[in-house]
């Protein structure tokens, strides 16, 4: 298992410098399954992304990819943003179920402070076993930050709920909340 996942990690980060070429990855969103060492799986990515990409996502119930879903075993999905002019931040809080809204404003705040323009747009991903209120959440970024905020809970797969990981560069956690904002010369359209 972690010997997989320590090589998945490598692949995708080898075949995510391929797809940019001279083009630099300000960022890497991964989903994975729970199967996979999580830690090992994003030791992999960094040692092949280095230390400039940023690196955020969360434990997923499958991947879809190139018109297929997989739901079961050691799946993993990877998508990088970058380019020049692409200003990236992250940052995560825990124990996201109490004082909700001030967790969200902390967590908007620590994204404000890693960029030099106003972000654009914020992805969010959660672990919803804290039976955390998410619009106190998002209500508490939005109090700092005025940009559309998307993503999604972290899964595992079907059945009892056990356990969900949320990911910021190689810390994997539970009861947290995990962001990247994004700014640059792209346009946001909801």
């Amino acid at each position: 298992q972690t010997a997989s996942s320590l090589a998945a990690g490598e692949q995708a980060g080898t075949d995510l410098k391929a797809a940019f070429g001279d083009e630099p990855i300000k960022a890497v969103l991964v989903y994975a399954t729970v199967n996979h060492d999580q830690e090992a799986l994003l030791e992999g990515l960094r040692k092949t992304l280095g230390s400039d990409a940023v690196i955020v996502g969360c434990s997923t119930q499958g991947v879809t990819g190139d018109r297929e879903v997989f739901e079961l075993g050691y799946a993993a999905g990877f998508m990088a943003l970058g380019g020049n002019g692409v200003e990236t931040s992250a940052a995560s809080v825990n124990e996201i179920r109490k004082d909700t809204r001030e967790k969200g404003a902390a967590l908007a705040k620590q994204l404000v402070r890693g960029h030099t323009e106003k972000p654009r747009i914020v992805i969010l991903h959660w672990d919803p076993l804290t039976g955390v209120d998410v619009p106190q959440l998002v209500d508490g970024i939005k109090s700092e930050l005025d940009a559309p905020v998307v993503g999604g809970a972290a899964s595992q797969p079907w059945g009892p709920m056990v356990q969900t990981y949320q990911y910021l560069g190689e810390d994997v956690s539970s009861n947290s909340a995990v962001a990247l904002s994004l700014s640059g010369p792209f346009d946001v359209r909801m």
